[in-house]
């Protein structure tokens, strides 16, 4: 308070520290299904190869996808089987398109 009795105030803010974001360890290779139908393939190896099989055997797509995504969306919904085959080993996913 001051002589005329007026009282200051001061204020200081202090930031609140930004919550750390939490970090996503990809531990096993893994293939799942998008909002849009797309197939995304994710694995803690580079991925080599990728073969996805309709449920009667036909071969849909072979190869090594730009980004490891995979356009279905001229196929029709359903089961499909995607052999992943990385720089550690080979795995075979079943995976729904819906």
């Amino acid at each position: 308070t001051d002589n005329d009795l007026c009282t200051a105030v001061r204020e200081v803010v202090i930031p609140c520290p930004e919550p750390e974001p939490e970090s996503i360890e990809i531990v096993e290779t893994s293939v799942y299904a998008d909002a849009l139908g797309n197939l995304q393939v994710v694995s803690p190896f580079e991925v080599e190869s990728i073969v996805v099989y309709s449920t009667d055997g036909k071969i849909y797509f072979q190869g090594l996808p730009e980004n490891n995504n995979i356009d279905m969306s001229g196929t029709d919904n359903g089961l499909f089987v995607v052999r992943i085959k990385t720089t550690d080993d080979t795995k075979t996913k079943k995976v729904v398109v819906d």
